[in-house]
């Protein structure tokens, strides 16, 4: 699955953030959340907008991961990164690429 880094608009600015190409265990729980989420997915439109819950807080815990503290920012940072990706998920189905 390619990935490529994106990048934010910073709302001060306007400017264009560049985020790197996401790593460590956060962005991994998120990018297989995403991708699980995409294959289960009803629909091209469900498969658009992946629930991830209301707060990085929420999200993590229903995971049973832990959030904040002196590991919050850290995680913040690898969540960022992996907002800002340009993900190809392909699925394969049917003997073919969906």
């Amino acid at each position: 699955m390619p990935l490529t880094p994106g990048g934010f608009s910073n709302p001060n600015t306007g400017e264009l953030e560049r985020q790197e190409v996401p790593s460590g265990p956060a962005a991994r729980l998120a990018i297989g959340h995403i991708q699980t989420y995409v294959k289960r997915a009803s629909s091209l439109d469900e498969a658009c907008r992946v629930l991830m819950g209301d707060s990085m807080r929420e999200f993590f815990e229903q995971y049973g991961k832990k959030w904040g503290g002196r590991n919050g920012r850290e995680i913040t940072r690898q969540v960022r990164n992996t907002a800002a990706i340009h993900m190809t998920i392909g699925i394969w189905g049917e003997g073919r690429a969906k």
